[in-house]
């Protein structure tokens, strides 16, 4: 390997036959040995491009339906708390139920953050559809954009 490639982060190593996952730290539209989230899921041709952007647009969509349930989960669950004829008990299990989507929440945002910094023009277009149309079929607030702390 070069010293000019190892200043320019390429890793990549001439082994026959063995497909590398392309990490690139600019904006791309490359989807040859492009990686999904892990190299178990390695986009090599324009079909399993199509593929995976189907799937990611998907995956947003339904980021969008699950922030929108929790939010009704937790309007139902804050009528709950405000009520006297709830025990202590069964709030704290109100509590947790919110805590744990919540995190899921969190989670689920993390990697939708993971898949925009692949830096690649197909995946974070597709992650912009998968918003705009899941915000479009569930609703939501336009000021409450995805969790990513």
């Amino acid at each position: 390997m070069s010293h000019a490639n190892m200043a320019h982060g390429d890793m990549e190593h001439d082994m026959p036959g063995m497909k590398m996952c392309k990490m690139s730290m600019v904006l791309n539209a490359d989807y040859e040995n492009l990686c999904i989230l892990t190299d178990a899921i390695m986009v090599t041709n324009k079909v399993q491009l199509i593929l995976a952007i189907l799937g990611i647009t998907l995956f947003t969509v339904g980021y969008e339906y699950f922030k929108n349930f929790v939010d009704k989960l937790q309007s139902k669950y804050s009528q709950y708390f405000n009520s006297n004829a709830v025990t202590e008990t069964e709030k704290m299990k109100y509590k947790i139920r919110l805590s744990i989507s919540y995190a899921l929440t969190v989670g689920y945002s993390f990697i939708i953050m993971l898949l925009f910094m692949t830096y690649n023009v197909w995946v974070m277009l597709s992650v912009c559809v998968g918003a705009g149309l899941g915000h479009y079929f569930f609703g939501g607030s336009a000021t409450a954009p995805l969790v990513c702390h």
